[in-house]
């Protein structure tokens, strides 16, 4: 369960305590520091999320689109910490520079919007690929995501494309 910190209605804490609400859950595994929107600095968010997390109530802190400059404060705040950066990334996105960068400094990379918001299904290559394996170009798209180290969260409402989504292990 991954969620993000909604500084715009609630405070920090709020927010987090709406979204276990919401999800009807007693913990969240990812909570995701959004910005550019901070209302404070950057280490004040990382303390209150912390608290959350020394009461079991959040496992994993992470960021969403931070940048190079960001990802290194990021990380010298949180020495010990698993981190993790949401970033849009798909096949028609170059995010190297960033890619390396979070890399450098051992932050797990996310990407969001994998499927380009379906612009990935006009493609030629993707489509003679997904003939090719028998799969989907979705699934083709997400196994190349995986390959690369990169968890991804697509988004969909259809049973039938989330469970497709999955499979993406055997090929």
């Amino acid at each position: 369960i991954i969620s993000k910190i909604n500084t715009f209605d609630y405070s920090i804490e709020d927010s987090i305590n709406k979204s276990l609400e919401d999800l009807n859950t007693p913990y969240i595994d990812i909570m995701l520091i959004h910005w550019p929107i901070f209302k404070t600095n950057l280490e004040n968010y990382i303390d209150r999320i912390i608290d959350f997390k020394k009461n079991n109530k959040i496992k994993y802190i992470g960021a969403s689109n931070f940048n190079s400059y960001l990802i290194k404060k990021f990380r010298n705040y949180c020495k010990t910490e698993d981190l993790f950066n949401q970033i849009e990334y798909h096949p028609y996105i170059n995010q190297d520079k960033l890619l390396n960068s979070m890399e450098f400094n051992e932050i797990h990379p996310i990407a969001y919007c994998p499927l380009s918001r379906g612009m990935i299904n006009k493609d030629k290559s993707l489509k003679e690929l997904s003939i090719k394996y028998n799969k989907t170009i979705s699934q083709i798209t997400l196994r190349w995501l995986y390959q690369k180290g990169i968890s991804s969260v697509p988004k969909s409402s259809n049973q039938n494309n989330i469970e497709s989504n999955i499979d993406i292990f055997n090929f």
